[in-house]
């Protein structure tokens, strides 16, 4: 953003409209987007104060703040969710624009003007758009947009107003303490805050699907784990390098703090000792569940989040959709159960997961998918497992006593153990 402007100070102004939707609960919500923001910037080194007052938050800059700094703290604000739009705006006081008590028109013209002036494009419209939040203000928003609009026009190159469709857009918001000025309204991912809405565990596959499935219920608020179970060995030095790890590290941007939970599937390959039952598909994913749900209980999740669309592949028919949940007592989410495919890899891309997921890797479902069945029947299944699987939950132990974890903040991995020197529960 330009210097001059009146040498007014640099605000990044943060809106949250849902979170005005909450009646008396929503100073909790402006509490917890904060508390994230914060954790967001202190990430990237950015000191700058946040603070609150009606319907937004504030990260204040200064009046000159480097450029690479206000990057940095633009990306933040981008990946936090909650956040549905952000601008950079200059901020005048309340007393700045109210000398003695009487509205200076004249200051509030010179900052738009210079605005505008820094903005001019040959040839293109624009529009004034005036928020009055404060309805003390003594001129009301219509007025205001055909006042400063002519002033625009008159003391710059801007000559072509469009008030559908403007190339470029002028804003005022008035708030009781201080105007804000800016020309971009920045779209943020929108939803919750973090930390606001329970906390659940995702099964996380190295494929397209789990990775978005995770993002929208941090999206919505959740706090959100992951659990991976892995084909392969891993180590405690795997975490940075192997493709979940990475979906991990960049799904972190944006829940903030969360655990990746790695469990061997070896245990029930061994126990399965290559029968052929032609449900193995089926069989895997209640295993799956089962161990999910151990895991939930003991790190305080509520829920399973898996990335299954209704009918996608064999797996997912809504039968076998059934079948599986009925193998566990947990809540079980699909936020993708609606969405087809292209729709997904769309979300996967925006998220900056799509192209770790299509990296090669030896996933285990895969393993089962050659010949899945599209109809199951949980009371079938039942005695199968009871004939396969006599030690079932001892098996569903000895698989979680090999996990390992690590765990992440802010797109970074800041640990890796045992399942035995697990950390505290993700709040």
């Amino acid at each position: 953003m330009d210097e001059s402007a009146g040498a007014l100070p640099v605000h990044i102004v943060v809106r949250s409209p849902e979170i005005t939707l909450k009646g008396r609960n929503q100073g909790e919500f402006w509490v917890r987007l904060r508390t994230n923001l914060r954790r967001q910037l202190d990430r990237r080194a950015i000191s700058w104060p946040v603070t609150s007052a009606r319907a937004k938050l504030s990260v204040e800059a200064g009046v000159a703040p480097a450029g690479e700094d206000l990057e940095r703290a633009l990306a933040a604000v981008s990946e936090v969710a909650g956040v549905d739009s952000f601008s950079v705006a200059r901020r005048a006081d309340r007393e700045e624009v109210f000398p003695g008590g009487t509205l200076d028109r004249t200051r509030i013209e010179e900052v738009l003007v210079e605005m505008a002036r820094e903005r001019y494009q040959p040839g293109k419209s624009f529009a004034l758009r005036v928020h009055r939040v404060d309805k003390r203000f003594p001129l009301k928003s219509a007025e205001m947009e055909t006042w400063l609009g002519d002033a625009i026009r008159s003391s710059t190159s801007w000559s072509r107003v469009d008030l559908d469709s403007p190339d470029r857009t002028f804003y005022v918001d008035i708030y009781g303490d201080a105007l804000f000025f800016y020309a971009e309204r920045n779209k943020g991912i929108g939803g919750l805050p973090v930390g606001m809405s329970g906390h659940v565990l995702s099964l996380l596959s190295g494929g397209i699907d789990s990775p978005v499935a995770s993002f929208l219920l941090a999206r919505r608020g959740a706090s959100v784990d992951w659990f991976h179970m892995s084909a392969t060995h891993v180590g405690e030095r795997d975490f940075e390098a192997s493709v979940v790890g990475r979906i991990a590290r960049r799904l972190s941007r944006f829940s903030l703090q969360s655990r990746l939970f790695v469990v061997p599937y070896t245990h029930f390959d061994l126990a399965l000792a290559g029968g052929e039952t032609g449900f193995e598909p089926v069989l895997f994913r209640r295993f799956l569940f089962r161990v999910g749900q151990a895991l939930a209980r003991r790190i305080g999740a509520s829920a399973l989040v898996t990335g299954d669309s209704l009918a996608q592949v064999a797996s997912q028919t809504l039968d076998n959709l059934v079948t599986t949940n009925k193998a566990v007592e947990i809540l079980v989410l699909r936020p993708l159960v609606g969405m087809d495919k292209q729709q997904i890899m769309e979300l996967a891309r925006r998220i900056g997961t799509y192209d770790i997921s299509i990296e090669p890797y030896k996933d285990c479902c895969a393993l089962y998918a050659r010949r899945v069945r599209t109809r199951t029947r949980d009371e079938a299944l039942s005695m199968l497992e009871r004939r396969l699987f006599p030690d079932y939950s001892g098996l569903v132990e000895r698989s979680l006593k090999d996990t390992l974890w690590g765990r992440y903040e802010c797109g970074e991995l800041v640990s890796a153990g045992s399942r035995f020197e697990e950390p505290a529960v993700v709040g």
